[in-house]
């Protein structure tokens, strides 16, 4: 018999849904088909099962809040243990909606009629989901009845105190950080980084090899990363208890800002994959995590997160490490700018990068040491194309 369990995630969620079972006691499954759904404060996630079986036993009901690493179910007729991790793309409707309130006899809260993506942004505009009326099928909630008692009772608010509740996303980020910046010891290594050959690149990609899209900056700097951790691999370390847990891959989070908050969907062994795949992962990471759904791979544990802001027209920035990655690089826009070039001005592509590093794990030898990697490496983006590219 093995045990199904809430799988832990690297992300902030202050509460844990099991939304609902997509097999039922009896039911066979396989390896990577889905056993049952999770939604936190920002993101639904679908759990699959890494061995075939049977689904023996149902042990916690759709529509209770769960804990990682909880017990939620059983499986049968395999030989060795499993934890499930998720994946599988978000349908186009909403899901099916979880149970009433009420209790399942063991003390656990249950949730009220309504599909997770009206239950989510219930949470957001801090409204009463249990007092609405569903206009959904079968009486459930739905979105626009969340939005509708969200704008009443946003408008009242306001009017009686002037200020606007945080959501409880935005409570449970800031509590995060709060306690990240209070807690690690941050320092600072900044680099200016010419990215002709990075411009040049992407006009390459598109118009020789004939790609669909070209590579996004943000795509070349996780490149970047990835390949930097791979020649300075004591830069790759995370705080464990008391001591240090050296990373063999080079997992690379990158920061996804949408309405509700900041998601870190990453990507796995980044360093291993063509810069065309690389670029097709991030795209739909980031899709994934606009959308509020992800797969479980996308809450892996990470060497380290890039967030780039340079988008916005930010020229450089300052981020806060999420304990307890070890680092995270921002990114500033690319723009032209003066140099000079041999004792002569001249005009070059540019950006900065700020290193935020943790001094419990780097010092400030290896965090230049890494910088630098990932300097030379984005100056010399063509060898992150194949040789015949």
């Amino acid at each position: 018999m093995i045990d199904v369990v809430v799988p832990q995630m690297s992300e902030v969620a202050s509460e844990i849904v099991l939304v609902r079972w997509l097999k039922s006691e009896g039911e066979s499954v396989r390896k990577g088909e889905p056993l049952f759904e999770l939604d936190t404060d920002k993101y639904v996630v679908e759990i699959e099962a890494f061995e075939d079986g049977v689904l023996t036993e149902v042990v916690v009901t759709a529509g209770s809040v769960v804990e990682p690493g909880e017990v939620v179910g059983r499986l049968g007729g395999v030989g060795k243990p499993v934890t499930p991790v998720a994946p599988r793309p978000e349908p186009a409707h909403e899901p099916r909606p979880s149970a009433p309130i009420e209790s399942d006899g063991a003390g656990r809260t249950r949730r009220a009629l309504a599909s997770p993506k009206a239950r989510r942004l219930a949470r957001e505009l801090s409204v009463d989901i249990s007092g609405l009326v569903g206009t959904g099928s079968g009486g459930m909630v739905t979105s626009d009845d969340v939005r509708r008692a969200g704008a009443d009772t946003g408008s009242e608010q306001k009017a009686t105190t002037g200020v606007e509740p945080l959501s409880p996303a935005r409570r449970a980020i800031g509590l995060r950080m709060q306690a990240s910046k209070q807690t690690v010891p941050h320092f600072y290594v900044m680099v200016d980084v010419d990215m002709s050959e990075a411009v040049r690149l992407r006009l390459h990609c598109v118009d020789v090899l004939g790609w669909a899209r070209a590579p996004t900056f943000t795509d070349l700097i996780v490149a970047a990363c990835a390949r930097a951790l791979r020649t300075c691999p004591e830069a790759n370390v995370r705080l464990e208890g008391e001591g240090l847990r050296r990373h063999t891959t080079s997992d690379v989070g990158i920061a996804v800002g949408f309405e509700e908050g900041l998601v870190v969907p990453v990507i796995q062994e980044a360093d291993q994959l063509e810069l065309e795949e690389l670029s097709n992962r991030a795209r739909e990471a980031a899709e994934r995590a606009r959308g509020g759904r992800l797969l479980g791979s996308d809450l892996a544990e990470r060497s380290m997160v890039v967030s780039n802001l340079g988008m916005h027209g930010v020229d450089a920035f300052v981020a806060i490490v999420d304990q307890p990655d070890p680092m995270i690089l921002a990114a500033g826009r690319v723009a032209e700018r003066c140099v000079v070039v041999d004792g002569a001005p001249a005009v070059t592509w540019g950006c900065t990068l700020t290193l935020s590093a943790d001094h419990r794990v780097l010092d400030g030898f290896v965090a230049a040491r890494f910088v630098g990697a990932v300097k030379s490496e984005l100056e010399n983006v063509f060898s992150f194309l194949p040789e015949e590219a």
